[in-house]
């Protein structure tokens, strides 16, 4: 099988170098004759276009939570969906000729960004982006400042462990590991989901997935707390009562929920993924000792991972899938 997968490369390799100009020259036409065919749309018809345009990709029934600033891939856009909805737009507004930039979604991932951007290209005034590594350093001051710490006595029997990314493959791998041990009493699941129960099954589905629920006992799966949570949020859109519990008992943080994603543009990993890497970390400053710092692990090194249960201290260890 090996020799005809290589024969297949090699003839589509072939067949790329003698008609790669025709294709690409095809497409180019395709593009130049949408970016002729929109109508001339104020900037308020484009921000409706685009609210419209990409609540209907995302097959959203209540577009009430697509606020003017929301990031389109915290709702789930993905790559293919990023491209139809370049597509609609190069075919209903006018660009004066101009051709849609391929990454406009990437690059201006929520509906102001993109309306400005739309509305700019008709009169060539198109905003000066700042650079990448302006963006990234602004960010890293932004989130270099934490809570103080307030060193505390309590000391907790047996472990209470806040996870999240327990609906992905290496997340529940953890989870199915932790509540296993004997010293584990409890793992909060901080999960996307809009109640309880609905929290709840996304964590069993995601066991069962990875064929890890059947090794479980009733005891051991009841040690697992699935919660509704926004990690954009200061206290994880929890009520006070579950927020309080949680700070007083925790005493191990495992943060392995994070996108990949190489055409996401740095900001639009802000708000979901280095904002709530910030208020985990704040969430490990209000009691105990000091945590120890991050560190961020691929799959194969936190195959390697040795946790150790230490009673009377709040750890945070973060592993990028």
């Amino acid at each position: 099988m090996s020799w005809l997968i290589d024969i297949f490369h090699r003839v589509r390799a072939a067949f790329l170098k003698t008609f790669g100009h025709d294709i690409q020259s095809y497409y180019d036409s395709i593009e130049r004759n949408e970016a002729q065919s929109g109508k001339y749309l104020s900037e308020a018809e484009i921000h409706q276009l685009i609210r419209d345009t990409v609540s209907n990709a995302l097959q959203m029934e209540d577009d009430s939570i697509l606020k003017n600033v929301t990031d389109f891939f915290s709702l789930g856009l993905d790559s293919l969906t990023a491209i139809s909805i370049r597509r609609k737009l190069g075919q209903e507004i006018e660009t004066d000729g101009k051709v849609l930039n391929s990454n406009i979604v990437f690059e201006n991932p929520n509906v102001n960004a993109l309306t400005h951007y739309s509305f700019s290209l008709r009169s060539s005034a198109v905003k000066k982006e700042r650079s990448a590594e302006v963006i990234m350093q602004n960010l890293v001051e932004k989130y270099s400042i934490f809570k103080t710490h307030v060193p505390g006595s309590v000391v907790v029997d047996g472990e209470y462990v806040v996870l999240t990314g327990s609906t992905g493959l290496l997340g529940a791998h953890i989870l199915s590991t932790l509540i296993q041990r004997p010293a584990v009493h409890k793992v909060y699941c901080f999960v996307r989901a809009n109640s309880l129960d609905a929290g709840s099954l996304r964590v069993l589905d995601a066991l069962h997935k990875a064929l890890y629920l059947h090794r479980l006992t009733e005891q051991q799966k009841h040690k697992t707390i699935a919660l509704p949570a926004d990690l954009g949020q200061e206290s994880f859109g929890l009520p006070t009562r579950t927020i309080h519990q949680i700070t007083c008992e925790t005493t191990t943080i495992i943060h392995s929920a994070w996108g990949v994603n190489f055409n996401m543009d740095v900001t639009s990993f802000e708000q979901q993924y280095i904002r709530g890497s910030w208020n985990l970390i704040n969430l490990a400053f209000p009691r105990h000792t000091p945590i120890s710092p991050p560190s961020t692990s691929s799959p194969p090194s936190a195959r390697q991972w040795q946790w150790t249960p230490q009673p009377s201290q709040k750890s945070f260890q973060s592993f990028q899938t």
